[in-house]
């Protein structure tokens, strides 16, 4: 039924478990040890290369399912077999896919380990890199001029009005615009966290993605939630720090420049048709960044207006 036990056992490879994680064993070893040991070995080698596709992969409601940018999806008998088939019984091969498949997942997405997914990233990086460099992108004309001149007038040593040195009216409206600034940034922290939940799940809007529907290399929306916490702690500080804000909402302008022309030409192709499966998971993904990101940005010039509130 599976791979024959020849080629199989001529591979130089190892199995871990996660006991044995650090040494492993060889597949003519695993070949003898019993049925219960092998199920553990195995089934580490499964999990670490293979996942539901619900942590990470793409979802698209209205085409009625997900994206397997990475690959995929994979038959949990298939995979298994032909990495083992000729080491271990098919019975042993049964019962774990029998196992992993209790909970009802019977397509699989190559989890973060797979060459497949390994390979996308580093594909995906090596773009990022060559075509990204935050601190050279122009921003969107408006939005850049702003924070600009506010940036250039506190580098310059103008020192903002306090909340104590404002009129009462003014000062009214000097709160409510930073706790709006507040409110944004969470409700943008809140978005990234939809865009890539915690402990490397995703959630169904999809990873951030490249106009070619390949992953953004891993640390993309920490960078941006960085720039958000730093925002936050800079208009909730016993004293704001209006520079240290106007820097935060720079970057956030540099991330928004940089993906609204991939939502575009994403949105594009896929209104049209010619865009691939991936394209519609860019326009997921990324249309749930930009407004928080722009009204983060937005609120933040206009408390900004009112501390340094002097005609440009």
């Amino acid at each position: 039924m599976f791979a024959p036990r020849g080629r199989q056992m001529a591979r130089k490879k190892r199995y871990y478990t996660d006991e044995d994680w650090e040494i492993g064993v060889n597949p003519s070893r695993l070949a003898r040890f019993g049925p219960v040991r092998q199920l553990e070995y195995a089934r580490h080698w499964f999990n670490q290369n293979f996942e539901d596709p619900a942590q990470q992969t793409p979802h698209n409601s209205q085409e009625g399912g997900y994206l397997y940018i990475w690959g995929g999806p994979y038959d949990a008998r298939d995979v298994l077999g032909g990495e083992f088939g000729g080491i271990l019984s098919d019975e042993v091969i049964e019962m774990l896919a029998q196992e992993v498949e209790s909970d009802g997942t019977v397509d699989w997405a190559p989890g973060r380990n797979h060459p497949d997914h390994e390979r996308a990233a580093e594909e995906s990086e090596r773009d990022y890199k060559s075509e990204i460099d935050l601190d050279k992108v122009e921003m969107p004309p408006h939005l850049e001029a702003d924070l600009r001149r506010y940036l250039t007038r506190l580098e310059g040593g103008e020192q903002p009005a306090t909340p104590a040195e404002l009129s009462s009216e003014d000062r009214e409206a000097e709160r409510r615009a930073r706790q709006d600034v507040a409110d944004k940034v969470t409700a943008l922290r809140g978005a990234i966290d939809q865009f890539r939940a915690p402990h490397g799940g995703m959630g169904h809007n999809g990873p951030a993605l490249d106009d070619n529907g390949n992953p953004l290399p891993d640390g993309f929306d920490d960078e941006l939630r960085d720039a958000a916490n730093e925002l936050q702690a800079a208009v909730e500080a016993p004293v704001p720090d209006a520079l240290r804000a106007t820097r935060a909402a720079t970057k956030l302008n540099r991330f928004l420049k940089w993906l609204q022309p991939r939502l575009d030409l994403a949105a594009d192709e896929f209104a049209k048709g010619l865009g691939k499966w991936a394209s519609g998971a860019v326009v997921i993904a990324c249309a749930a960044l930009l407004p928080p990101i722009k009204s983060t940005i937005v609120s933040t010039l206009h408390w900004l207006s009112v501390v340094l509130p002097s005609a440009f």
